[in-house]
């Protein structure tokens, strides 16, 4: 399951960084012929499946990083 949209790795990043208020500094490394630079996935076939309301990327992440620090920190 997907958010319809396409979003590069360093997009990812970016907000994961904001999202944990991460100061320090984020080691980019030169790509290598296999690192996948972005994701570009439909929802055509699960939606002719299931009915269920599609959460966007920024809140999916929040929620994710949210039980991550609520669940992993202890």
């Amino acid at each position: 399951v997907s958010t319809d949209g396409q979003i590069s790795m360093q997009d990812v990043i970016n907000k994961i960084v904001k999202l944990m208020d991460y100061r320090g500094k984020v080691i980019n490394k030169a790509p290598r012929g296999a690192d996948v630079e972005t994701h570009n996935s439909s929802n055509a076939k699960i939606k002719l499946m299931i009915d269920y309301q599609l959460t966007d990327f920024e809140s999916g992440l929040a929620n994710t990083v949210k039980w991550y620090r609520d669940n992993l920190t202890k």
